[in-house]
């Protein structure tokens, strides 16, 4: 399974303006999106065509394809990236950025400025996205402040709640970064990109600016309830659990794609068992919809990815929102490796040495 079965959703894309071309046809229309006036030392740029009756739709469809061509520009590089990297010597919270990410289609773009010009005769509507890289480095560098400040407000409050007793509102708090860890490893990709570095650089570093990380609030939790793994079953809960606490509303209609290996876009056996058992500890809390569903049924999607490391599978999801492309819940569990080998299950993807 490719990230293409995701390509359609929304672009996250933060103080997005719309402005309409005014006179003659711009160079950028004439062009198919090269201009000089825009040019690609100083910008990156996405152009899209809408096409129909309603001048409404023609503009949210260009508009769509404009973002999808931007975003595609820097998917390119972090797949290629992928494609050499070594997920067995990587940090913990590398491997989950990278992994994460690859199950992803969309980037998470911030104060994107998009030109729109009509051409009501034949019925066609052109845009073209606009992200200026100076301006953007600052932006991006400035929310990275803002998800740390965030995430260790969020675990402030969880250890002052833990030291009160209050083991609920503790765990809800602490499950409350999990969305944030994840937007704060694909800001820094975006990051680096935007300053010509390689995507998966700095994490270290960034990740050393808070107290706690991921994996550190995953054991708390894990000691605080007093819980372990000892079966697929119970590890889908436990995700489930984590996911469901971290949204206000849960009258969403869902759709759960199977999980994929590491960077690889492959599914496996015990990815297919793990989404039936997954979609049947969800089933309680949301609309679960199938195969068959068309994107305009769906509010949100489950992607995830897992990795083997040590004596352990790793697993990670994330719940997206298809309207604006935020990131409404994250959740990870560690599956002992024994549980999966009682279980029978194999890991690796089918014929997964010769399809590499």
């Amino acid at each position: 399974m490719s990230r293409s079965y995701f390509i359609a959703l929304a672009f996250v894309v933060l103080g997005t303006t719309v402005s309409q071309a005014k006179g003659n046809k711009p160079e950028w229309v004439e062009n198919n999106g090269l201009s000089t006036e825009y040019s690609s030392t100083l910008y990156i740029t996405g152009f899209g065509i809408g096409e129909g009756k309603k001048e409404s739709d023609r503009l949210t469809q260009a508009k769509q394809h404009a973002l999808a061509a931007l975003s595609e520009i820097f998917l390119t590089q972090i797949q290629s990236n992928l494609l050499v990297s070594d997920i067995e010597t990587e940090s913990s919270y590398q491997s989950l950025v990278k992994s994460t990410i690859s199950s992803q289609s969309n980037i998470h773009l911030i104060d994107v400025q998009t030109l729109m010009w009509n051409n009501r005769m034949k019925q066609q509507t052109f845009v073209l996205a606009l992200l200026e890289i100076e301006p953007a480095i600052g932006n991006y560098t400035r929310h990275m402040v803002t998800l740390l400040e965030n995430i260790e407000h969020l675990v402030a409050t969880a250890k002052e709640a833990e030291e009160a007793g209050d083991l609920e509102l503790s765990i809800k708090m602490y499950r409350g970064t999990f969305p944030l860890f994840i937007e704060l490893g694909e800001a820094r990709t975006v990051l680096n990109l935007l300053q010509g570095k390689s995507p998966f650089g700095e994490f270290e570093e960034t990740l050393s600016k808070v107290t706690i990380n991921q994996g550190e609030i995953e054991s708390r939790i894990s000691r605080l309830l007093k819980r372990e793994i000892k079966s697929i079953s119970s590890a889908a809960y436990i995700l489930a659990e984590q996911l469901t606490d971290q949204l206000e509303s849960k009258s969403i209609s869902l759709r759960v794609y199977p999980l994929t290996y590491e960077n690889t876009g492959f599914s496996s056996q015990f990815a297919s068992y793990f989404h039936s058992v997954l979609e049947s500890e969800l089933i309680s809390f949301f609309t679960i919809l199938s195969e068959k569903s068309t994107q305009i049924d769906m509010d949100a999607v489950l992607t995830g990815t897992y990795w083997l490391n040590d004596n352990q599978c790793r697993l990670q999801v994330i719940i997206t929102d298809l309207k604006n492309g935020s990131k409404l819940a994250a959740g990870g569990v560690n599956i002992p490796k024994s549980v999966t080998s009682d279980a029978r299950l194999e890991l690796l993807p089918r014929n997964f040495e010769k399809a590499m």
